[in-house]
Formats: structure tokens, sequence, C-alpha cells
């Protein structure tokens, strides 16, 4: 694992606990696949895929950030399920997506806003 021989497997564990715990401050719980996922889908402008609320999605994702301590996407849902009526602009968390993958179909890039959306505490991406 870390290259320890010999080692228990509880003590594997607690290695991997403790190395956990040492990047925790610098990824704020951000699964690192997700992370690179998100922003390789920004940067390159693809869609995104993945199940939020129990729902799958399709999302061109807009804004990457922080907001009341939670990492989350401001993404335009273009398909997939919804609770509501009409797809449209979603601020949509982290912690509640499972089985994202980035797609090859990709969207044209920055769409100008109202700018009636809530604001982020901290902007870790913006597409251009």
């Amino acid at each position: 694992m870390f290259g320890f021989k010999g080692a228990s497997k509880m003590s594997l564990r607690i290695i991997s606990k403790l190395f956990w715990l040492a990047c925790f401050p610098i990824r704020h719980c951000i699964h690192r696949n997700m992370d690179e996922m998100i922003r390789e889908a920004m940067s390159e402008r693809k869609l995104l895929a993945f199940d939020y609320d129990d729902k799958h999605r399709i999302v061109e994702p807009h804004v990457y950030g922080r907001k009341d301590d939670r990492n989350g996407i401001l993404a335009k849902q273009t398909g997939g399920e919804s609770s509501q009526k009409v797809l449209g602009w979603r601020r949509m968390y982290l912690r509640g997506i499972t089985n994202m993958k980035v797609m090859d179909e990709t969207f044209p890039g920055k769409i100008e806003t109202t700018g009636e959306h809530s604001k982020w505490d901290i902007y870790y991406y913006i597409v251009d």
C-alpha cells in the first residue's frame, strides 16, 4: 500500500486513516477523482452525467466552488430526471453526487446569466 512490508492489516488501516486525515484540510472532503472529473469537464466544456437526489442528471457544469462549507457545482441541467418540471440551473453539492462520468458531448461554454443566483464563498473554477 504505502511500501510498508510486513505491516499488519490493522497498522495499514491506521496509516491509511492518518494519511487521509493529513490531507483533509486540503481536500475539504472532495474525492480526488470527482475533483479531477469536474475540472476536466469544465476546462474541455464537456457534459457531466451523475446521480443526485436519487435522480440521474446530465448537466453543463459552469461554476465549481464552495458555499456554506459545502463544495458544489452550479450547472445547467440539460437531460436526465429532475424533481422539478423544467430542466435548468441547479446548484448541486458534491456530497450528494454519485456515479459521476465525463461525457464526450460538449457544450458551447459560458452562458450570460441574470446574476440572480446566490454567490459562492470560494470559486474553484468558472467556465469562460
